[in-house]
Parts: C-alpha cells; structure tokens; sequence
C-alpha cells in the first residue's frame, strides 16, 4: 500500500482526523506509524464487543427501541 501515493495520503489523512475524535462513545486512536514496509494503528481496547457480537449472543436481532439507543449514543459520538 506505501507504493500508493493516494493511500499513503488517505491513511494519514484518516488518523490525523482520528487523533482529534475524544468521546466516551468513540474508541479512541492510541498510536499509528509506518514499519516493515506496513502503515498500521492501535486503538484503545474495548472489551464490550459489537452490536454484532450482542445479536448473534442472544440469536436475534436488536429491538427497535433498543436499536434506537445505540444509534443515538453513535450519532452523539460523531458531533
């Protein structure tokens, strides 16, 4: 991906707007680089899992009203 100059620009474009997202809704970036020809970053550990990982416990999908409070606790971390 390095040899890509678009990439290398969108990668870093991305973490450098990431680096300024402080929400208890959002994970937040930790570090990011570039080694052994590879850009990678880390991000802080969140041991709650996904929305994913909550329907496929409970073998159905979320709620309506349920659904609702996620979304509105994502939208409040991006603004």
């Amino acid at each position: 991906m390095a040899a890509n100059q678009r990439a290398v620009n969108w990668f870093i474009r991305e973490v450098e707007n990431m680096k300024f997202l402080k929400h208890p809704n959002v994970v937040g970036l930790k570090e990011f680089g570039y080694a052994d020809e590879t850009f990678f970053f880390t991000m802080e550990y969140c041991d709650g899992g996904s929305v994913v990982d909550l329907m496929a416990k409970r073998g159905v999908s979320t709620l309506p009203g349920e659904a609702v409070a996620i979304i509105l606790q994502v939208l409040d971390g991006l603004t």
